[in-house]
């Protein structure tokens, strides 16, 4: 088989890429996350920020940023979007890596590197969204991605929790992790750069087969104890809502000269003064007049007060269409004061005298019996010891390029007491064994499924012309 590599950087930021493959002499990366449990217990591993390390021949001084002869100058800096693909003897493109330029590192005299970052590198910046009711965590996520702007399309299944008040704001990266493990979802950016999330509820239908003769070297098996977690503590944060409350008063007259316009920010507050989100805000009454203590001229009708609600704040902007200097001396907003309530710490754990700890704080489960059922499943499916194997295969591009995180793998290997076990992928790493990209080796990193069939009722196919159902 002959690999073809394309390196394809936007150097002019236009949506125009150049392709920097035939100048290509090694590479590496890695996704996802290696370990499915942290190691002291204390939740599940995040997903990382991937990383591909390519290292190309310096022709000309091509990638020198000093280089005002170079076709790429001015531009040889970080933060341009890159896009790492192969084909299989000329077969269709199949992408390997995407996100952005994140350094350019000096090899030696005739060589540097390009040290790319996946989308999660992109995700970790601050956000804002407006307040969402009673949406699910794919839509959480997605007004997430909307609010960094995030440059690649989105891929994210629809899932059935519902939370009852979404707030986000912070960093995205981290958010969305919050989110995902509110749920119990899984979340990776894919080769070809898109977020993309899969909720809890798993068909173990279409597993790829793979025993041991695909295998090279002996897997890394994680040790019992690593993983089986037998007392499961998980923290819920119920909210409560109170429509038509006062979120936020005007503290002082504000001067507003003729034809003239102020911006403020209110920060919504409840009744004790502590900042809360709110939903539904509207400026409920204003007043104004030509004295800043009220004892002049009405002026109400020359004023206009226009809010921009978003989750904890509100922006007003005061426009003034009267003829001479006046004076905004009171404004209302009004709308669904959010109140988050003390945590609600739920308990799961089986007969074993020997206890080993999983914690898990569901920052945007808001619900204590989902909180309950969630506990159940967990202690279900991490009671048991799980082998998560981490399996390399060689210079077998098809099946190598063939997989993406979160893609199910069925694994026999009999003498590691693996008998048809489903799993799936939580982390790749790559590397050229070969200057010339004609051999790799691939490294995949796989957790166990949750156990849901021994958890959740099961229907006959028959009846219902489905496999199974499950929470």
């Amino acid at each position: 088989m002959t690999l073809a590599w394309t390196v394809n950087i936007d150097w002019a930021d236009t949506g125009s890429y150049t392709n920097e493959g035939g100048l290509v002499s090694g590479m590496s990366w890695s996704r996802g996350r290696k370990n499915f449990i942290k190691t002291d217990g204390s939740g599940f591993e995040e997903m990382q920020t991937g990383k591909m390390y390519v290292t190309l021949f310096n022709k000309s001084n091509r990638f020198d940023p000093y280089n005002s002869s170079s076709p790429i100058y001015p531009n040889v800096e970080p933060g341009h979007l890159a896009k790492v693909s192969l084909t299989i003897d000329g077969g269709s493109s199949i992408p390997v890596f995407a996100g952005v330029l994140d350094d350019i590192k000096y090899v030696d005299e005739l060589h540097i590197k390009l040290v790319l970052a996946d989308g999660m590198f992109l995700l970790d910046t601050d956000f804002s969204t407006a307040i969402q009711e009673d949406s699910n965590v794919a839509t959480a996520i997605e007004a997430i991605l909307d609010a960094v702007s995030y440059p690649f399309t989105y891929d994210l299944e629809s899932d059935s929790d519902i939370i009852p008040v979404f707030w986000g704001e912070g960093n995205a990266k981290t958010e969305i992790e919050r989110l995902v493990q509110s749920s119990l979802g899984f979340f990776f950016i894919a080769a070809d750069g898109k977020p993309t999330f899969q909720d809890r509820h798993i068909s173990e239908s279409g597993a790829t087969e793979i025993d041991g003769s695909d295998i090279v070297r002996d897997p890394a098996i994680k040790m019992p104890w690593e993983t089986k977690k037998n007392k499961i503590i998980i923290q819920v944060h119920p909210v409560s809502k109170t429509a038509d409350s006062t979120v936020w008063s005007l503290p002082e007259s504000i001067a507003v000269e003729a034809g003239g316009s102020v911006e403020i920010w209110a920060e919504y507050v409840n009744s004790n003064g502590d900042k809360i989100p709110a939903s539904s805000v509207t400026v409920d009454s204003f007043t104004a007049n030509s004295a800043s203590d009220g004892s002049g001229t009405d002026k109400a009708s020359d004023f206009t007060v226009t809010l921009t609600a978003f989750a904890k704040t509100g922006k007003l902007e005061i426009d003034n269409a009267g003829a001479g200097t006046s004076y905004l001396t009171g404004c209302v907003l009004k709308g669904t004061a959010i109140e988050q309530q003390d945590p609600v710490t739920t308990r799961k754990e089986n007969s074993d005298s020997r206890k080993r700890l999983f914690s898990l704080d569901l920052a945007w489960q808001q619900s204590l019996n989902v909180g309950i059922d969630l506990a159940a499943y967990l202690l279900k499916s991490l009671e048991d010891p799980l082998l998560n194997p981490a399996i390399q295969i060689e210079n077998d591009p098809t099946t190598q390029f063939g997989f993406e995180l979160g893609d199910l793998i069925e694994l026999t290997i009999t003498d590691k007491y693996i008998t048809e076990i489903i799993f799936r992928i939580g982390g790749i790493d790559g590397e050229w064994t070969q200057r010339d990209g004609q051999k790799v080796l691939s490294t995949y990193y796989l957790e166990m499924l949750p156990d849901v069939l021994t958890q959740y009722f099961v229907l006959d196919s028959s009846q219902l012309d489905v496999g199974e159902l499950g929470y």
